[in-house]
């Protein structure tokens, strides 16, 4: 791997990918991580990672089905972040039970009887638990500056 763009894993941690060799042995439970650089960092066992977490191909098919569903009925359009409101929880858990039925539907072999196609549902599936976890997150008392800022009490 010769671009400075590309990536690798080492099994353990993806990093930039400069010069393989660079690699390290145990990036998570070391007390300081040495690169062949001679640069330092902090440990990586407490850190988020996510690249790991996350699926840049699944973060932008559901980009995309949220960028179609920014047009309202009345032909408007909403801004991106116009869920961050807040839904009322009822109207999320009927929604996410709507969409999880036809998820439900293809995973036994009813593809005719859909209402939508999977990706759909799927993407609706990812947009209802994703407002409805930032709901109880704000709920338990977590997130509430994000809250603020959208609301312009900042």
């Amino acid at each position: 791997m010769s671009n400075i763009k590309e990536f690798f894993t080492d099994g353990e941690a993806i990093v930039p990918a400069l010069n393989v060799n660079e690699k390290l042995t145990d990036m998570r439970t070391a007390n300081i991580r040495v690169f062949d650089t001679g640069a330092t960092r902090s440990p990586l066992a407490d850190k988020l990672e996510y690249l790991g977490y996350l699926n840049p191909m699944v973060l932008k098919r559901f980009a995309e089905y949220m960028k179609k569903h920014q047009i309202q009925s009345d032909g408007q359009r909403r801004t991106a972040d116009n869920w961050q409101k807040n839904i009322p929880l009822e109207s999320l858990y009927d929604s996410k039970t709507r969409h999880f039925f036809d998820i439900w539907l293809y995973a036994r072999g009813y593809e005719s009887e859909m209402t939508e196609h999977i990706e759909e549902a799927l993407c609706a599936d990812i947009f209802n638990s994703m407002a409805i976890l930032k709901r109880l997150l704000e709920l338990s008392g977590r997130g509430l500056d994000g809250l603020d800022r959208i609301k312009g009490n900042e």
